[in-house]
């Protein structure tokens, strides 16, 4: 298994004495919510743990003569010397920790409550007991008055959206004629195989997946590589932007070498839109069809207004809003990561065969980099929505229909929530509350705008 360590970096502390009840302590806080206690008990405390320990062992043990538990103390000490000795000092130790924790109130990170302890020096009179732990992170106030909300123009729903969706449903009905006769034309259905030729070797991107050929559904460079060829033929060419891109996305793209194979030519023949193909849709006749949509595209459009909203003010949060996380999490979280991207053959062979060492460094740092910024975001998030009493629960991804047509404009994740697995769902609820602290973000800044 391939793992994403921590680059070792030099260690500063922030260190704070206290005066406990029984004992003095420091607590020093290392990065990545490191917690190192180094706590000296006084002698009051030592009696107190003898005396917890002793009570302990006469419980354990069975002496002729003594009902259990009742045996001397004195016999006790004497007869169980060294099983005594071990137990004042966890015992000891258990007393001291809590005292420690009483008076700093560091709280301990759930799930990885591993609490280690040793003594500094067995031979040192007073001892000194060493806690380490690691904490939950301090989490910062969210800084709205450093974000902006984004302009996000609103896609008109004009006559010519609404065919343009009518005719998308029109499709799921449609029939299919297998072409073979004939080379392609404008107007056909392709099943195509793209596969990234500028990868070694070459990585399929579509795999029979089907293609209109149309001025509208398939890009210039694209209609070029297939129009006048056959079921079975090979073409090689490369991507470009479209002529309609602005300046700036004809800067940016990158162009690609690709590798195209025709294994199919369709031709669709798509059913009247009339009113009996309104009843399949659960609609009494076209018109109400066209209203159902102009509605749903409207809530449709909606939810994609908010998911941009939300990325940009997560985007935002990432930069600005970073914090120490702890490196337990921090290790889990890159390796679950890593592990996911070496389930894919493509890139476990790349990584494997053709990664330089540099390469791999540089990997891992971005695994590590996006694994921060995923926790950071978590923890944000979970703390607006307790600050705020928002609630999550599963009844957020629960969904009905009361006709094809809203299951047609419904939200995905929602549609495959009952068949996932119990992981599935806990990781869509954790997105549902993601969701629900940024829409609360965004909610608060156009309030403060207005």
């Amino acid at each position: 298994m391939t793992t994403v360590e921590e680059p070792k970096t030099q260690e500063q502390a922030i260190i704070e004495t206290f005066q406990g009840e029984g004992l003095h302590f420091e607590k020093k806080t290392l990065p990545h919510c490191k917690i190192i206690y180094r706590a000296t008990p006084e002698k009051s405390l030592w009696e107190k743990a003898r005396s917890h320990a002793v009570k302990k062992i006469s419980k354990d043990i069975s002496i002729p003569g003594f009902r259990k538990g009742k045996a001397p103390e004195s016999f006790i000490l004497d007869k169980y010397r060294t099983q005594i000795e071990g137990q004042t000092e966890l015992e000891l130790a258990n007393i001291c920790f809590q005292q420690c924790q009483k008076s700093a109130k560091t709280p301990i990170l759930q799930a990885h409550n591993n609490i280690g302890y040793h003594i500094e020096d067995k031979k040192a009179d007073p001892l000194v007991f060493v806690f380490d732990f690691e904490s939950e992170p301090s989490i910062p106030s969210i800084p709205y008055d450093q974000l902006q909300l984004k302009q996000v123009d609103e896609v008109a729903i004009d006559e010519k959206k609404i065919q343009e969706d009518i005719d998308l449903i029109r499709s799921f009905y449609a029939t299919w004629e297998q072409i073979t006769d004939r080379a392609v034309e404008m107007g056909d259905f392709l099943l195509l195989d793209i596969e990234d030729m500028d990868q070694d070797p070459p990585a399929k991107i579509f795999n029979s997946a089907r293609f209109e050929v149309s001025e509208e559904k398939m890009a210039p460079w694209m209609k070029a590589l297939v129009l006048g060829k056959n079921i079975g033929d090979v073409t090689l060419g490369s991507s470009q932007p479209d002529e309609s891109a602005s300046l700036e996305d004809k800067e940016n793209f990158k162009e690609k070498k690709v590798r195209i194979t025709i294994h199919g030519i369709e031709k669709s023949t798509l059913p009247s839109f009339d009113d009996a193909f309104a009843k399949k849709l659960g609609a009494e006749n076209i018109n109400e069809v066209k209203e159902k949509i102009t509605h749903l595209l409207k809530e449709k459009l909606a939810r994609e207004r908010a998911t941009q909203l939300r990325l940009d003010i997560e985007e935002q949060l990432i930069e600005k809003v970073l914090f120490d996380i702890p490196k337990t999490l921090l290790e889990q979280e890159a390796n679950h990561r890593m592990s996911q991207l070496l389930n894919n053959p493509s890139f476990k062979k790349e990584w494997e065969s053709d990664f330089t060492d540099e390469q791999k460094e540089a990997k891992k740092a971005e695994i590590r980099q996006k694994s921060t910024q995923a926790i950071c975001l978590y923890y944000l998030c979970t703390t607006v929505v307790s600050q705020n009493h928002i609630s999550v629960s599963p009844s957020d991804m629960e969904t009905s229909f009361d006709s094809v047509l809203e299951m047609m404009y419904a939200d995905k994740n929602k549609l495959q929530y009952k068949s996932s697995s119990q992981e599935e769902k806990q990781m869509a609820l954790t997105q549902v509350m993601i969701q629900k602290a940024e829409d609360f973000i965004v909610n608060h800044l156009i309030a403060t705008k207005k």
